[in-house]
């Protein structure tokens, strides 16, 4: 199994745990056999070392459940016309605040310069609080945000 693939059933153990018990059962008798002991198995890792506390399940799935909501996430579409209206050190921070996505792919489409401008920003982003992440991308999602904004 990829190692992309392990994390992505270490999450969902994750997120199950977090469930209350007649849902996680629920979801889990849904589930083939072997991917169910799988995932009873790695819950049970998380339990050992005393990761299965509201907080740290709240702090690691943050990001991928904010970008399951449309109403939070930036498309491609959005972040090359903010792209055109931000100066680098904002679209940086834009993008840190947009979570998983391909920012190599993106900045791909920037003008070269541009795109220098916003990698030694995001070379320097530091982590954002879920909460911060919030307001960015809010303020960014506003229809009222003036089209040009100055640096």
């Amino acid at each position: 199994m990829s190692l992309v693939a392990h994390a992505g059933r270490r999450k969902a153990a994750l997120l199950l745990a977090s469930l209350p018990a007649g849902e996680r059962q629920r979801l889990m008798a849904g589930l083939p056999p072997a991917i169910s002991r799988e995932l009873d198995r790695l819950m049970a890792d998380l339990r050992h070392r005393g990761l299965l506390h509201r907080e740290v399940i709240e702090k690691v799935l943050a990001e991928d459940l904010r970008g399951l909501t449309a109403e939070t996430t930036l498309g491609v579409e959005q972040l090359l016309a903010l792209a055109e209206s931000l100066p680098a050190g904002w679209f940086a921070r834009v993008l840190t605040a947009a979570g998983p996505i391909d920012r190599e792919f993106l900045l791909a489409l920037l003008s070269d310069g541009y795109a220098r401008q916003v990698r030694g920003e995001l070379a320097g982003a530091v982590t954002l609080t879920p909460t911060v992440a919030g307001a960015i991308l809010e303020w960014a999602m506003d229809p009222r945000r003036p089209s040009r904004c100055a640096a």
